[in-house]
């Protein structure tokens, strides 16, 4: 593999990497910048303890830049940025079928967490069996003209940090048999009083659950985005979700820093509900309705307000009980901490 620390720095053009095993390409430390170009990384070994056989990490500190790259057939993780300071920059990166490492709940394509910072630009990701994308702990970042495809549980996770999408597509992405789901973007707060997630000029495909699954207090801004409805899944032999944008646990309606703002957007296909909101609300602007069975329904929402810029044939702060059931709730990967001198 190749491997860059202690304040290096190296350019890598038009190489493979290929049945490497543990982990295929590391920068690690302040300093240390790894330019990958050009390139192949697959089909990387697993180590003994079943944990990882990751394709690049960038670390404690670390930039790691990836143009017009490929990295397939990793075990866990396909591409990690980690810690505070360190800074993935991706143009043309496509990450395909991540394999689920034995001792992991997950694979993930791309993960960024410990307040890593990212972009990333034209990029592709696909076959994941897990997310997409991750986002944890305070990272950071900036995604563009990107598709996420066929990938597990959805095609992006964040939680606790701060997300801008701009020109994403996400479709197709599946239930996991591990983490259960299937939206195109699940974003959670996880009561981050900080935690913001932008969606702008994006496609987001029908979905099993939703195109976009938001939990908790936080600052979510959909604009100028086409969001689908499905038919929905079974739960209990009652068919719910197949929502275009699902809210719950305490989401409020936007106050100009915080809540859901939902503007220029158009929602379409719901067989059920396209924007369904539980025990949650929000702001609605300037959106078109296309062949949805229901528009909008609030529910379950006595300690909030209703929905700010309703029209007189939505159903607003019903009592109802929503079905559905705990395969959203994503819970907690283990993710292993790894270093060069491990």
């Amino acid at each position: 593999g190749i491997v860059v620390t202690n304040g290096g720095r190296a350019r890598v053009t038009g190489s493979e990497v290929v049945r490497s095993g543990d982990m295929a390409v590391t920068v690690e430390g302040a300093g240390s910048v790894l330019r990958l170009e050009g390139s192949r990384v697959a089909d990387i070994s697993v180590n003994p303890a079943g944990s990882m056989g990751w394709g690049l990490l960038a670390s404690l500190g670390a930039r790691l830049e990836v143009i017009d790259s490929v990295v397939e057939r990793a075990s866990g993780i396909g591409v990690a940025v980690r810690g505070a300071t360190t800074f993935g920059e991706f143009d043309g990166l496509r990450v395909l079928d991540t394999r689920r490492a034995r001792d992991l709940r997950s694979a993930i394509g791309l993960l960024v967490d410990g307040s890593a910072s990212f972009e990333v630009r034209a990029s592709e990701i696909r076959g994941t069996e897990g997310p997409g994308l991750a986002m944890y702990s305070r990272a950071d970042g900036i995604v563009t003209d990107s598709t996420f495809s066929g990938n597990g549980f959805a095609g992006i996770v964040a939680t606790i940090g701060a997300l801008r999408l701009q020109g994403v597509t996400l479709e197709e992405n599946v239930p996991d048999p591990a983490l259960g789901g299937g939206v195109g973007l699940y974003a959670a707060s996880e009561d981050d009083p900080a935690f913001a997630v932008n969606v702008s000029e994006s496609t987001i495909g029908p979905h099993p659950y939703a195109a976009a699954w938001f939990v908790g207090p936080g600052a979510y801004r959909v604009a100028s985005s086409d969001l689908s409805g499905s038919a929905g899944v079974q739960v209990g032999g009652w068919p719910a979700h197949g929502n275009a944008v699902f809210a719950r646990g305490g989401v409020g309606a936007w106050d100009g820093e915080r809540g859901l703002l939902l503007e220029s957007n158009t929602f379409r296909g719901a067989e059920g509900v396209a924007v369904l909101l539980d025990g949650a609300s929000a702001t609605v602007e300037g959106n078109r309705w296309l062949t949805n069975a229901t528009d909008l329904r609030q529910q379950r929402c006595a300690a909030l307000p209703s929905v700010e810029g309703g029209v007189e044939d939505w159903s607003l702060c019903e009592g109802g009980a929503l079905v559905t059931d705990d395969s959203m709730t994503l819970g907690t990967f283990r993710v292993p901490e790894v270093s060069v001198g491990e």
